[in-house]
């Protein structure tokens, strides 16, 4: 089925253990390489950028407009181009862009508050998993020294019933 030859030899699973880190700290460094916390991370950032933009609003805006006109009809029609300068204060707009500042420091709070459970969240899954892990290798030990201890006893329970110590009765 596999393709091989019959006279291949297998190799002993015992020797082809992977080599795992057994400290967690190595593990725990990596918590910020994780998709899900990388994620929060970036909404996190993303939305602590909100915040000056939302106090932006409070400063004046200034706007440049300008037309060309190929074609201009009535008393302006020898002026081919017109420009416009706006200046803008919001001076009585300052509550609601409070408000809109406020705002964006909430979702900025509550974006970091998902990132803190994310972290939170990945580090309880990176323990588990190694806990896990562990009791799986010393599980993994106790069934290697039970093997070795019945074949241990197989051997003596075969070498007495080769020297007629036994009796099948």
């Amino acid at each position: 089925l596999t393709g091989w030859p019959r006279d291949t030899e297998l190799a002993n699973g015992d020797d082809v253990s992977p080599s795992l880190e057994k400290s967690i700290e190595k593990y725990l460094e990596k918590i910020e390489a994780r998709p899900d916390v990388a994620s929060a991370l970036a909404n996190a950032t993303a939305y602590s950028e909100g915040i000056p933009i939302a106090f932006g609003a409070h400063l004046p805006t200034v706007d440049l407009i300008g037309n060309y006109y190929a074609t201009r009809p009535g008393t302006l029609s020898e002026v081919r181009w017109d420009m416009q300068l706006a200046i803008s204060l919001p001076i009585f707009q300052g509550g609601a862009i409070s408000s809109q500042v406020r705002q964006a420091e909430s979702v900025a709070r509550q974006f970091d508050l998902l990132l803190s459970q994310a972290r939170r969240s990945g580090e309880q899954e990176i323990r588990s998993y190694f806990d896990s892990m562990q009791g799986d290798e010393r599980q993994l030990d106790k069934l290697v020294e039970t093997a070795n201890l019945s074949k241990k006893n197989y051997e003596a329970e075969s070498r007495d019933y080769r020297n007629g110590l036994v009796t099948n009765l």
